[in-house]
């Protein structure tokens, strides 16, 4: 387990790894963003904060990074790599298709009502 110093607190924060679930983007500029999601193993929300890509609700990230405390924001995980998992749950498989162009929401969930979590293979295997 690797050690850091927090340069807020001064205390001794360890590198963690996390998987969460994405509920909420709160904001996003080009190299930032700030997002909240349900930590699986801790079952509590947890706010993400650093460079994340572009991620729709419901899809599942596994993060490193440590825990830091903003004065103003409270608790905070801020991120220092991030590796987004397929979607595999019904919200996340329709925010997902959504983001295509052309498909949108309704089109992303008449998709996943019709196909369900096989979805994504039966576009690849016939993507007209």
């Amino acid at each position: 387990m690797k050690i850091a110093r927090s340069v807020a607190s001064g205390e001794r924060q360890a590198v963690t790894q996390l998987r969460v679930e994405l509920v909420h983007e709160v904001y996003r500029d080009p190299a930032f963003a700030v997002v909240r999601g349900i930590d699986d193993e801790r079952q509590k929300e947890v706010v993400l904060v650093g460079p994340l890509p572009e991620l729709a609700t419901g899809e599942t990230v596994s993060v490193t990074g440590r825990f830091t405390h903003h004065p103003k924001h409270g608790e905070r995980f801020r991120v220092e790599h991030v590796e987004v998992e397929a979607p595999t749950s019904d919200t996340a498989l329709i925010g997902y298709l959504a983001q295509v162009k052309y498909i949108g929401e309704r089109g992303a969930t008449v998709l996943v009502q019709r196909h369900g979590s096989e979805v994504l293979e039966k576009i690849d295997a016939d993507p007209e």
